[in-house]
Parts: structure tokens; C-alpha cells; sequence
């Protein structure tokens, strides 16, 4: 249990927080996320498949870290904390939209508690200071995939890094937003 104005990430929490906004909308998460999210940045690659048959017919398999094929995760009333599957080319415009401010809910990017060490969060959202730079990240990943979006909000840059394999992403994003930060 952590204390009243403390700081715990929780999947559990994402998944909450993303079905009582689907409630307050009257529809289904999918349909939420498509009509405020995906639509308006013109993320046509994106989805949120709930249960397997939601699945494109050309959706990648995933890899385990041991090089064995993974099946696709869905994830059900748990698909707000990590449901959503994109593409390189919807992610950046995701990443570039958060830059601009142009995301409905942006202002979940502004720090609001500590964490642990130097950190700071966001809504969903951690803060880092790393090298001069105050890095804004989230990363994820399911069985077979792994995700990390890091954005340099003050020279608005980010990086994205995507994989179909579950292996940790976030030094590969750190260090190549860093390299453009610093002119590397």
C-alpha cells in the first residue's frame, strides 16, 4: 500500500483509469481510443484488439528473449495499460503530437510527483534528468514485444523504439535521444 499522495505505477490503474474513461464516453475502450486518439492524428495503422480474432490478419509475431515465438497478447479489460499495438510510421506521429501539445490529455506529460531517486511523474508518464537533459518517457512491453517512446520536450525531440522481441528498449532510446540532444 502506498501512502495517500505517493507515487506506485500500477497496470492495474492504467486498465481502471482507461475503462472509466470508456464508461464516461458511453462505448468501449477501442472505440474511446480510435475517436479521440487514433483518428484525429491519423494513426490508420493502430488498433486495440481485445481478444484474439481482433487481430489484423498480418499482425507480426512476437519473440521471447530466448528466440521463441510468442503469441500475440490480448488483453481484455486490461487493454489500457498496454493493449494498443501501432506501427513505427502512427507512432511517430503519436510522439510528435505529444511534442505539440496536440494530444487530448498532453498536460499528463507535467510532473506532478516524486519517485523514486531523481525521477518524477506524469500522469503515466516518468521524468528523468539524464546527462542535462530532462527526459519524459513511458516504455511497455507483452509477450513478444517491447516498446519505449523518450521525448527532450525542451529541444522537441523524441525517439521511438519498437520491437518484436521482449527485450528492455530503454537504453537503445535514452542513448540515441541524448546523441541528438547533445548534436552526437
Amino acid at each position: 500500500m502506498v501512502a495517500p499522495g505517493r507515487f506506485s505505477y500500477s497496470n492495474l490503474g492504467a486498465a481502471l483509469l482507461g475503462q472509466a474513461l470508456a464508461a464516461r464516453h458511453a462505448a468501449a475502450f477501442p472505440e474511446v481510443v480510435h475517436r479521440h486518439l487514433f483518428d484525429p492524428l491519423g494513426m490508420s495503422q493502430s488498433t486495440v484488439p481485445l481478444v484474439t480474432a481482433d487481430l489484423p490478419p498480418d499482425a507480426p509475431t512476437g519473440w521471447d528473449a530466448r528466440g521463441r515465438a510468442e503469441q500475440a497478447w490480448t488483453m481484455g479489460a486490461y487493454a489500457p495499460a498496454g493493449g494498443v499495438r501501432s506501427t513505427p510510421d502512427d507512432m511517430a506521429r503519436y510522439a510528435q503530437a505529444l511534442l505539440d501539445g496536440a494530444v487530448p490529455g498532453s498536460t499528463a506529460l507535467t510532473p506532478r510527483w516524486d519517485a523514486v531517486g531523481q525521477s518524477t511523474v506524469g500522469y503515466g508518464w516518468f521524468i528523468d534528468r539524464i546527462d542535462g537533459v530532462d527526459v519524459t518517457w513511458h516504455n511497455g512491453a507483452t509477450g513478444g514485444f517491447a516498446s519505449m517512446l523518450a521525448l527532450d520536450r525542451a529541444c522537441e525531440a523524441a525517439v521511438v523504439v519498437l520491437a518484436n522481441t521482449a527485450v528492455a528498449l530503454d537504453d537503445i532510446a535514452i542513448s540515441l535521444l541524448l546523441d541528438a540532444a547533445h548534436g552526437r
